[in-house]
C-alpha cells in the first residue's frame, strides 16, 4: 500500500468536490425572487468566486431542488471517499476499523453513512439505526439541528473533518 498515492487520490477528490460545490452551492430560502447567486464565502475564501445567473427569478421549488442536487452531491463524495478506502483495502466488510487509531470514529460514521447512502438513499428517523447515526453525528460534530430530515452533512462541519480524520488514519496505518 502506497500511503502517499492514497493521500494524493483523497486529496484529488476534495479538490473536485470543492469545485463542484463552489459552483453548485446550497441557496437559502430567502433568495426566492433572485435571479444570481454567488458563491458563498466558504469558497470565496479558496479562490473560487462564482456568479452564477439565472434566465427567470428563483422559486421556492427551485431553490428545494438546488439543496437536494447539493445535498445529493455531498453523499456522493463521502460514498466515493469510502470507496477509496476499500479500493486501497483500509477498511473492508472483513478488514476491521482500528479502533485505537486517530479518525476511527469518523471513519466508522463514513461507513455507516455509505451503506444507507448507497442502499436507502433517505433518512428515515422512524429506523432506530439510522436514528442512532444521526444522533451521533450531531452530538460527534457538535450540530444543531432544528429538523431532522435528512442526516447532516454540512461541508464545514462535518464533511471538511471527515476528510481530515481519514487522512490522519491512513498516515498511522
Amino acid at each position: 500500500m502506497n500511503k502517499l498515492e492514497i493521500l494524493k487520490q483523497i486529496d484529488d477528490l476534495w479538490k473536485i468536490f470543492e469545485q463542484v460545490r463552489a459552483t453548485y452551492p446550497s441557496v437559502h430560502p430567502t433568495l426566492v425572487g433572485h435571479t444570481h447567486i454567488k458563491s458563498p464565502q466558504y469558497y470565496e475564501d479558496k479562490g473560487l468566486n462564482f456568479t452564477i445567473l439565472f434566465e427567470k427569478p428563483l422559486t421556492r421549488e427551485d431553490i428545494e431542488r438546488r439543496n437536494g442536487v447539493a445535498h445529493w452531491i455531498n453523499q456522493s463524495v463521502l460514498i466515493r471517499l469510502y470507496a477509496l478506502l476499500e479500493y486501497y483495502d483500509i477498511v473492508s466488510k472483513t478488514k476491521s476499523i482500528g479502533t485505537n487509531l486517530d479518525g476511527h470514529e469518523e471513519i466508522e460514521m463514513l461507513r455507516r453513512l455509505r451503506n444507507f447512502f448507497v442502499h436507502t438513499g433517505r433518512y428515515n428517523k422512524a429506523d432506530k439505526d439510522q436514528k442512532v447515526l444521526f444522533d451521533r453525528i450531531v452530538n460527534h460534530f457538535g450540530l444543531s439541528v432544528q429538523e431532522e430530515e435528512d442526516f447532516p452533512i454540512p461541508i464545514d462541519s462535518v464533511i471538511e473533518i471527515i476528510f481530515e480524520k481519514t487522512k490522519t488514519y491512513v498516515r498511522q496505518i
